[in-house]
């Protein structure tokens, strides 16, 4: 059981870094979309909702990436040790 709870906290900091990652990747890949589309995220003098949005995202992703990570190893560790 400490071997299944070890490699599930080492999946929870993998998440905990390559969703918010993939998240804000994906993210500014749609935004680079819409402006090759004609729609401007913010122009100059802009509120910068956009960039916030980024840093909120990121934030969120963090806590979500390591408790689904770590959830998903626990679940396929107790499964692979039953007979």
């Amino acid at each position: 059981m400490a071997k299944i709870i070890f490699r599930s906290a080492l999946w929870a900091i993998a998440g905990a870094v390559l969703l918010p990652m993939l998240g804000v990747v994906a993210l500014m890949v749609i935004g680079t979309f819409l402006e090759l589309f004609g729609v401007e995220r913010s122009g100059s003098g802009g509120s910068g909702g956009f960039e916030m949005g980024l840093a909120n995202l990121f934030l969120l992703l963090i806590p979500i990436g390591a408790v689904s990570f770590f959830v998903v190893t626990i679940a396929r560790g107790l499964r692979n040790s039953r007979p």
